[in-house]
């Protein structure tokens, strides 16, 4: 082996472990009324990765059908003042608009996504990815708008009537808080966090 594959294998190994020290490890914050929801600290720079695991006694394709029913929103996404579809693609890909309501003082969110469904049938699974797509509509005079997205919405089937979802959510909300604020955003329990 020639010394510069050495040197380019020592400088890939050292720029790997860099890498995976920077990434946090997936910590339990919270364990309760059957959810859980953990977090991975520096998972994309700054931003923390919320992961959220829950089992619904529902048929996987009911929950489907819940998120997907965009009007809705409003009634059980925690924050959600309303979202609709600006354009659909295909039955598979859709481009969603959303508006998130934030405490008094500060402005009001909204964000543009490109939604891609995919069913794996071999794992009995059902993936909604959202990646954000600022591009496809001008600002909203008032409204502060979310430049970063990353959302994975998985819908696992356990059996005819148990489903696993989980949300897997990357998000910079944008503008900025006043420090020890952000706490204060968080839903203190599930069912304040799924209105219903």
């Amino acid at each position: 082996m020639k010394i510069y594959h050495i040197v380019a294998l020592i400088f890939t190994l050292a720029f790997l472990s860099l890498v995976s020290a920077q990434e946090g490890e997936m910590i339990l914050v919270k364990d309760s009324d059957y959810i859980k929801v953990y977090k991975i600290e520096n998972a994309w720079g700054n931003l923390n990765r919320i992961i959220a695991r829950s089992t619904f006694n529902s048929n996987y394709m009911n929950l489907f059908c819940l998120i997907k029913d965009h009007d809705n929103h409003k009634n059980w996404i925690y924050a959600n003042k309303g979202g609709y579809i600006l354009d659909s693609i295909s039955p598979w890909q859709r481009v969603y608009y959303a508006v998130s309501e934030t405490p008094v003082l500060l402005a009001d969110r909204d964000f543009v996504t490109d939604v891609d469904l995919t069913v794996d049938l071999k794992s009995k699974s059902l993936l909604i990815h959202s990646v954000g797509n600022q591009k496809y509509k001008p600002d909203v005079p008032d409204l502060v708008r979310i430049q970063m997205i990353d959302s994975h919405w998985t819908l696992r089937k356990i059996d005819e009537i148990h489903t696993e979802a989980e949300l897997n959510l990357l998000i910079d909300v944008g503008g900025s808080l006043p420090d020890g604020w952000s706490i204060c955003l968080l839903p203190t329990t599930p069912s304040i966090a799924l209105k219903t």
